[in-house]
């Protein structure tokens, strides 16, 4: 408060008070001054060499320390999670009547949200269609995430879909799907 009260006093003196052109070299100066005295001011409250800034536990008494550390608890921000990018477009009719088909048989499309082939895929059988599918998310900030389920299964990249107990990697064409439904 000693090096406050000075402080304020210079800063409205100079800093309120109208200038005339005759006036603005000394106003320099006197600003000049103004940021040495604060610059002093601020490195007057450093603490000195060997001098450690005493934990929170010393300056509030338990009762308050008790509320603080609480308060810092509820402030912790979520875990961030993704969501795949949205399918958009028309689906063909061979696509939902797959679209179907895998639903009827219990098929699952594991992935990640940042899977690009992941999207690929879904956008292969557009938006009504991809509703239809099972989808499950591996990545652990993912939307929904069932990551513990992806370890146990051993599902090693994306997209892998799985369809009668059997494992398939990598991105299928309709074809393709078609195939494996059939044999």
């Amino acid at each position: 408060m000693a090096v406050a009260s000075p402080l304020l006093i210079l800063l409205s003196s100079t800093a309120l008070r109208p200038t005339t052109r005759s006036e603005r070299p000394r106003q320099s100066a006197d600003r000049r001054r103004v940021l040495a005295v604060a610059l002093g001011a601020a490195v007057a409250r450093l603490p000195l060499r060997g001098e450690t800034i005493p934990p929170i536990e010393a300056l509030l008494p338990p009762e308050q320390l008790n509320a603080a550390q609480s308060a810092a608890a509820v402030q912790t921000p979520p875990a961030t999670v993704y969501s795949p990018p949205t399918v958009k477009g028309a689906s063909s009719p061979r696509a939902l009547a797959l679209a179907r088909q895998l639903k009827a048989k219990g098929a699952k499309m594991y992935g990640a949200h940042w899977c690009s082939h992941c999207f690929s895929q879904k956008q292969l059988f557009g938006a009504p269609a991809n509703r239809l599918i099972d989808y499950v998310e591996c990545a652990a900030d993912g939307y929904k995430s069932q990551r513990g389920l992806c370890q146990a299964k051993e599902i090693k990249g994306y997209p892998t879909w799985e369809i009668g107990g059997r494992f398939f990697r990598g991105e299928k064409t309709l074809d393709e799907l078609e195939e494996i439904l059939e044999g």
